[in-house]
């Protein structure tokens, strides 16, 4: 019999806050698989926060990480997950749990998934336990923008 054993070295980072600057800064500092925690509280930001990882991002709870847009325009997603090359060729997972995301400014979209490696298709996506707010205008009332090359999971969303 021959077994082998995969070492799991994933850390887990804790932003400082919701802030834009907090969240982005502890993804910077993620490593792929790694674990993003974003406390309680909300916060309102101006641009998007772009993920090329295939990372953990987890708030909260529903309501209690609020993420709120308000942007100029040209402010499409208030999370934009593009995997790269790495994510897709190695099957990196992405998932995001635990957050209310609201368009408080004309968006087209809380999150967008999406996939840079033609070649590569993402397989291990999951988002759950998240809360999508529109604005109520039937061209900005989009909770999640699902593109080509990535598949997965989404459930238990609002």
């Amino acid at each position: 019999m021959f077994a082998l054993s995969a070492e799991i070295n994933a850390a887990i980072i804790n932003a400082p806050s919701c802030s834009y600057e907090d969240v982005s800064a502890a993804i910077n500092l993620a490593n792929y698989e790694d674990t993003v925690i974003v406390p309680a509280g909300t916060c309102t930001w101006d641009k998007t926060l772009t993920i090329t990882k295939g990372i953990n991002l987890q708030g909260a709870g529903i309501d209690k990480t609020l993420i709120r847009s308000d942007g100029p325009i040209g402010f499409v997603y208030i999370i934009d997950f593009r995997a790269d090359e790495t994510t897709a060729l190695n099957d990196y997972a992405f998932q995001l749990s635990g957050f209310t995301l609201q368009q408080v400014s004309a968006l087209y979209g809380c999150l967008q998934l999406s996939n840079q490696d033609a070649t590569n298709a993402l397989t291990r996506v999951e988002i759950y336990d998240n809360k999508f707010i529109g604005r109520g205008i039937a061209s900005t009332n989009i909770g999640i923008v699902h593109n080509n090359g990535v598949f997965g999971v989404i459930h238990n969303n609002i």
